[in-house]
């Protein structure tokens, strides 16, 4: 009787994790996703209220590590005050998507993490919604010209833009998952301002993402 209760209880647990295992690696996701929604990026729009965007180019081993179906790079000036953001959103399955943080990131080409992560809270309004996201600054020591960074960063499966504390576990059962960077780079040597550009470019920005990226059903 005990080695019968044994072998149930083995097989169930077996059966659990092949569960997770095929959530996280999308093996039940929905027919034709991520690529679907890898699709939409296409149709974020290069000129966004008063910004002006130029696509950039992306280490291709940047995208094979996070298995992306999709991605947006692209830089953007505002005409009015000459203020300058990158924006990068990739698309895929959640597993790889979900990980893969700035840190590990930028890590690899010298920047490292100032005053640790923070969350960052996006206060909406009717024409622009709520999100979180993480919030860092990063530096790259030189003896002359050190760099510095200000990177924000979320995922979005559905709507909205969000920071959980365990991405991987938050959005293991989505068919797809964007993860976003907004970042700041200015001049090399000058120190980061307290409030940046990413902060006014995310209130043009969100409302197009939501609807572009989640279309009404």
């Amino acid at each position: 009787m005990f080695r019968t209760l044994t072998i149930v209880g083995a097989v169930a647990l077996l059966g659990a994790s092949g569960v997770s295992h095929r959530l996280w690696t999308g093996a039940w996701n929905v027919s034709g996703e991520p690529g679907i929604s890898a699709a939409r990026l296409e149709a974020v729009p290069s000129s966004i209220s008063d910004w002006v965007g130029v696509d950039q180019e992306v280490d291709e081993r940047q995208l094979t590590r996070a298995e992306a179906a999709g991605y947006l790079a692209r830089h953007y000036v505002q005409r009015r005050t000459g203020a300058d953001v990158s924006l990068f959103i990739i698309c895929g399955r959640p597993g790889p998507v979900s990980v893969h943080t700035p840190d590990i990131c930028y890590g690899g080409i010298g920047f490292r993490v100032e005053g640790g992560e923070k969350k960052y809270q996006f206060e909406g309004d009717p024409e622009a919604p709520s999100a979180e996201f993480y919030k860092a600054n990063f530096l790259k020591p030189d003896p002359i010209t050190p760099s510095r960074l200000r990177i924000y960063w979320a995922w979005k499966s559905g709507s909205g833009w969000r920071a959980p504390e365990h991405p991987r576990f938050a959005f293991g059962g989505a068919p797809a998952l964007y993860k976003m960077y907004l970042v700041y780079r200015p001049l090399p040597g000058a120190e980061l301002p307290e409030r940046d550009p990413c902060e006014d470019f995310m209130r043009d920005l969100l409302p197009e993402l939501e609807s572009v990226l989640s279309p009404a059903s």
